[in-house]
């Protein structure tokens, strides 16, 4: 389902017309097109994407679309994700996008190898965090290929 000759804009709408929950899609446009931007302007010839606290893999399936090739994982403790038993709905169309999806565990083992991802994604994680992100940026690091392009995005904590 991969299809890189689109603009993100272009695989925004391709994912909403498939996706179970398209006001989340529409909540979170502007958000992907400014990753969008700065992922394609980084890396315009693809590679491995990891999406650290993927959520409802809105971000990830969007990418998938722009011809990376995405892998996510969340602990998928929000309680958006066991309301109406929205998880499933949604871990199904990310795998009819190719999207390579784990639940982390408190050990926070993954099945991908060390340095294995050209881009790792943490996108308005670390806001929820109660403690330091210092685990989740070294997990993260831990993933990039030497080069490797990490993409870290939060909300202003003061708005």
């Amino acid at each position: 389902m991969s299809k890189s000759n689109l603009t993100v804009e272009e695989a925004i709408l391709e994912v909403q017309q498939g996706y179970p929950f398209p006001e989340i899609i529409a909540g979170t446009e502007e958000t992907i097109k400014a990753l969008g931007s700065v992922i394609q302007s980084q890396r315009p010839e693809g590679g491995r994407l990891l999406d650290i606290g993927c959520g409802a893999l809105d971000k990830a399936t969007v990418f998938q679309m722009l011809g990376y090739e995405c892998a996510a994982c969340d602990d998928f403790q929000d309680p958006w994700h066991r309301e109406k038993q929205n998880l499933g709905p949604v871990l199904e169309f990310a795998a009819r996008c190719g999207v390579e999806v784990h639940t982390l565990d408190e050990s926070h083992s993954t099945p991908w190898e060390e340095g294995s991802f050209d881009i790792v994604t943490i996108v308005n994680v670390i806001e929820h965090l109660h403690e330091s992100p210092r685990g989740i940026l070294n997990l993260a690091g831990s993933y990039l290929k030497e080069g490797g392009l990490l993409v870290v995005a939060m909300p202003n904590s003061v708005n």
